[in-house]
């Protein structure tokens, strides 16, 4: 459940870009547009240094984990269309991302970990062990030629 905030001093934002914006993510995110939340805030004062250009600052909330690869895949894909779209350069865009455990949101009344399923730690350890056996076995098949 992916939430994109977004205060900005650009002072032209149309009355439906955050659904445009949404439906870009969903696909960048690889997700339902059912499942990402935008919200826009075009109400603020910012000022980078003494610049007081229109600037965005975003802050990106996902149960995601997020990987430097994903990070910067998200950040083009975002750094574009708010060029498209409202003719922003690069430099005038700041992106904080921030990756929460499912059990940290909540949605539909419950949060997100209860719609995951859960392995007890007795349960994984059991795997592992069967794991371990096999990878023994498999090594010791080769250990007979040596």
């Amino acid at each position: 459940m992916p939430v994109i905030k977004m205060q900005t001093t650009h002072k032209n934002v149309p009355d439906d870009f955050e659904v445009r914006f949404a439906v870009h993510m969903a696909k960048v995110m690889k997700r339902p547009e059912s499942q990402i939340f935008v919200a826009i805030d075009t109400k603020c004062r910012m000022t980078r240094g003494r610049l007081t250009d229109s600037h965005a600052v975003l802050e990106v909330t996902t149960s995601t984990p997020l990987t430097p690869v994903l990070t910067e895949e998200y950040t083009v894909a975002i750094c574009e269309f708010l060029h498209e779209e409202l003719s922003f350069d690069g430099d005038s865009v700041l992106i904080n991302y921030r990756s929460l455990s499912p059990e940290l949101i909540g949605f539909n009344g419950h949060v997100l970990a209860e719609n995951r399923p859960v392995i007890s730690r007795d349960k994984a350890m059991y795997i592992i062990g069967l794991l371990s056996i096999a990878l023994s076995f498999f090594i010791l098949q080769f250990l007979k030629y040596i």
